[in-house]
């Protein structure tokens, strides 16, 4: 699509091609490894080692290309095992932050790394990342009239799954949104 700017490699794993081509475009590219989506949760530390070791090693894959703008770290965990209490909450949320700050390090030009879905992950970063926060909250979007938040004054918190979302707290991405659903 023409008006196109920014593409998410949303659960793709070896994106070198697409992000030579988007390095001569222009594109914009959101770089998400496939490895981290929708995993069941896990106390086990092994595995949390290996996300984080997963998720750098992806950042120095990809990170000398000048179209990749924002990294995501993974798909709609917490979202998927968040009702499992608040312990796997807690724990999952120190888990994935230190995943984002590595990831963040790793990347000499420290561009954002956000979980899809997951919120702040409790408060512990710089962005709320919702899926779907227009259609949880209200239903089946309108466009475009749907794609404004309005006066955030009127409605300064969103409920949203993950936890509570302040409005105007911390800048607001999503990954997916805008859900062509029915009603």
């Amino acid at each position: 699509q023409k008006d196109t700017q920014l593409a998410r490699t949303h659960n793709l794993i070896g994106v070198e091609e697409l992000c030579d081509m988007a390095d001569e475009s222009g594109m914009m590219l959101k770089i998400e490894d496939g490895n981290i989506c929708q995993n069941p949760f896990t106390f086990n530390q092994t595995y949390w080692d290996n996300v984080l070791k997963d998720e750098v090693d992806m950042v120095d894959a990809y990170k000398n290309h000048a179209s990749v703008f924002i990294w995501s770290a993974g798909n709609e965990n917490v979202w998927c095992f968040g009702h499992q209490g608040e312990k796997i909450r807690q724990f999952a949320f120190k888990e994935m932050a230190k995943v984002a700050e590595a990831m963040e390090d790793a990347d000499l030009m420290r561009r954002p790394v956000e979980w899809e879905a997951d919120g702040d992950l409790g408060g512990r970063l710089k962005y709320h990342n919702l899926h779907y926060f227009k259609e949880i909250v209200r239903g089946a979007p309108v466009l475009p009239t749907d794609a404004w938040l309005g006066d955030m004054s009127k409605q300064p918190t969103l409920n949203y799954s993950i936890c509570p979302v302040k409005l105007g707290e911390k800048p607001i991405t999503t990954g997916e949104s805008f859900w062509p659903r029915v009603p």
